[in-house]
């Protein structure tokens, strides 16, 4: 297999976990965070074998460069403010505060929507590979694409769906037992 061929697969994989880390209230907060450290790892990685690409960064369009460069940033403020947000893995001994739990789901939305225009940035790459490495006639690809599209549009819309009213809700989100009602059940709690 070529090189190429392990990253899309890889890059599959990166992009799969995505979902599951939308969906706190099913997932639980420990499998959140525990995702969320796989996925800084797995974008670390990703970064790394895309090496030559970051380094040959202003031969690129501008709005791809725009756009690496905001989803980087929004990783990284993610993973911080998810850190400080904790309520399994990372305890500081204190209730999060709110601005660590907005800000994450604010730029997790943000970070979404950038996901997928950095796919779409990238889709004539993607096409390559199908048609070339995995040997996927064109009409194949495209409509594999296509389905693909789809399915993000619909999770796009799922995540949207259960992340915004949690940003712009004015209730408190730290309960009496410390537990944050708009990330999920205490893990061993059932919703």
């Amino acid at each position: 297999m070529k090189k190429s061929l392990y990253k899309i697969i890889f890059d599959t994989v990166l992009l799969s976990m995505i979902p599951f880390l939308y969906f706190v209230n099913i997932t639980g907060n420990l499998v959140h965070e525990i995702l969320g450290l796989i996925l800084i790892s797995f974008v670390i990685i990703h970064l790394g074998y895309n090496y030559k690409w970051i380094v040959r960064i202003r031969k690129f369009k501008i709005s791809t460069n725009i756009i690496n460069i905001a989803l980087l940033i929004s990783f990284v403020i993610i993973a911080i403010t998810g850190i400080r947000a904790s309520h399994s893995l990372f305890t500081f001994g204190e209730k999060a505060d709110d601005i660590f739990i907005k800000l994450h789901l604010i730029f997790a939305m943000f970070s979404l929507a950038l996901v997928g225009i950095h796919i779409f940035l990238h889709r004539k790459l993607i096409k390559v590979i199908f048609t070339k490495q995995i040997i996927l006639n064109e009409k194949i690809a495209k409509t594999v694409f296509i389905v693909l599209m789809f399915f993000s549009l619909v999770f796009v819309s799922f995540a949207t769906y259960e992340i915004v009213p949690k940003i712009f809700s004015d209730k408190n989100q730290n309960t009496e037992n410390g537990d944050n009602q708009n990330h999920g059940p205490k893990d061993g709690e059932k919703k």
